[in-house]
C-alpha cells in the first residue's frame, strides 16, 4: 500500500482503489513508515507546485491553508498531532477533498473552487446556508466543508458531527454527505444525521424525501434506502446495521432543543453530553459504558437533571471531583 499512497494522491487510482487506500490510512496512522511516506509525497508535491509556477496564485493559498489544517510542515508538532486528525477525518474525508477542491489543478484553465469550512464549538449550535438553498443545522462539536458555488455533476459537502439538513430539491445535481466511511445520498429531504469521528456509532433519522445511507466499510460495501419515518443505526466497530421505524410527526431534534437517545451505548451518549454540555464525562466501568439507554428530553433540560432522569433506578453512580463527571456502576 506504501507504493500507491503517491499515486492516491496525483489522482491517479480508480474509485474502488482511492477507497480502499482511504479506509487503510485510517487504520494505519501510528505506522511511522506511513507517516514518512507521506510527509515525503507532501513536500515533493508542494515544491514542484510552488517552485516551477505550475500551481496558480489561489491554489497556492489554497494548498498552504491544507497543509496547516493538517499540521503538516510544521516539524515540532508532525507525527502525533498529523495523524490524530487524519486518523479522524483526513485520510478518509479531507484528503478526498483537497482532490476534489482542486488544490493541486495546475491548468490554470480549470474552474477554481472555493472550499469553506464552520467549526461549531461545543455547547454551541450553528447554521449554514449553501449556494444551492440548503440549509445546514450543525451541532455541536461539528465541522462542514462545502464549496462556496457547486460545480459540476453533484452537490458533495464533507462532515463530521451531528446536522440537521434540509436539502433543495435538484434531480439533475443529487446531493452527497460524506462523513468517512460513510456517504448519504440525498434527493430533496429532510433528515437528522449524526457521524462523530469519536463516536462508534452513525445515526440517521429521515423525516422526509428519500436517502440511501452509503457504508464503504470492509470488503463489501452497502447501501441502506430509507423511505420518511426509519432510523439507521450503523456500527463502526461491529459493522452491525440496525434499521428501525419512528414516527416524524412532530418529531423534535436538537434544533429544537430537543435530545434522543435511541438504544444507544452510555459511551457514545457521555460523548454527546460532553458536547452539548462542554463538560468532561468519564465512565468508570465497561458494563456501564456498555449498557444501552432510551431516553428523550424536550424541556432543555440541563445535564443534572438529564442524568437524574437516566438514573431513576439508582444502577449508576455519579460523582464530580475537580470539574470532572465521574460515572460508575452503583455496587
Amino acid at each position: 500500500m506504501l507504493s500507491r499512497i503517491e499515486k492516491y494522491f496525483n489522482g491517479e487510482l480508480s474509485e474502488k482503489e482511492a477507497l480502499e487506500i482511504q479506509i487503510w490510512l485510517a487504520g494505519h496512522s501510528d505506522d511511522p513508515e506511513v507517516v514518512k511516506e507521506i510527509d515525503r509525497v507532501f513536500d515533493a508535491m508542494s515544491e514542484t507546485a510552488m517552485e516551477d509556477g505550475s500551481c496558480d496564485a489561489g491554489s497556492r493559498r489554497a494548498f498552504a491553508g491544507i497543509r496547516d489544517w493538517l499540521g503538516l510542515g510544521r516539524a515540532s508538532k508532525r507525527s502525533a498531532d498529523i495523524f490524530r486528525r487524519i486518523e479522524r477525518a483526513a485520510a478518509i474525508m479531507a484528503i478526498p477533498l483537497m482532490l476534489a477542491a482542486g488544490i493541486f489543478y495546475m491548468k490554470s484553465e480549470r474552474p477554481e473552487v472555493a472550499w469553506l469550512e464552520v467549526n461549531v464549538p461545543s455547547g454551541q449550535i450553528d447554521t449554514v446556508c449553501l449556494a444551492d438553498g440548503s440549509m445546514l443545522v450543525l451541532n455541536s462539536g461539528s465541522r462542514v466543508t462545502y464549496p462556496q458555488q457547486f460545480k459540476g455533476a453533484e452537490r458533495r459537502v464533507f462532515i463530521e458531527g451531528e446536522v440537521l439538513a434540509d436539502i433543495a430539491k435538484d434531480p439533475e445535481k443529487p446531493f452527497i454527505i460524506q462523513s468517512g466511511d460513510v456517504n448519504v445520498r440525498v434527493h430533496g429531504t429532510r433528515f437528522d444525521f449524526k457521524s462523530y469521528g469519536n463516536n462508534n456509532c452513525v445515526e440517521l433519522l429521515l423525516m422526509e424525501g428519500s436517502v440511501s445511507l452509503d457504508l464503504n466499510c470492509g470488503e463489501a460495501p452497502r447501501e441502506v434506502r430509507m423511505k420518511p419515518g426509519d432510523m439507521v443505526h450503523y456500527d463502526r466497530n461491529t459493522g452491525d446495521i440496525n434499521l428501525t421505524s419512528f414516527n416524524p410527526q412532530g418529531f423534535k431534534t436538537f434544533a429544537n432543543g430537543s435530545l434522543h437517545f435511541i438504544n444507544l451505548k452510555m459511551s457514545d451518549i457521555a460523548k454527546d453530553l460532553e458536547r452539548i454540555f462542554d463538560v468532561r464525562i468519564a465512565i468508570m466501568d465497561k458494563a456501564l459504558a456498555d449498557t444501552r439507554i432510551l431516553a428523550f428530553f424536550s424541556n432543555n433540560e440541563d445535564l443534572d437533571q438529564i442524568l437524574s432522569s437516566m438514573n431513576t433506578d439508582r444502577k449508576m453512580k455519579i460523582r464530580k471531583k475537580d470539574g470532572i463527571i465521574y460515572l460508575s456502576s452503583s455496587r
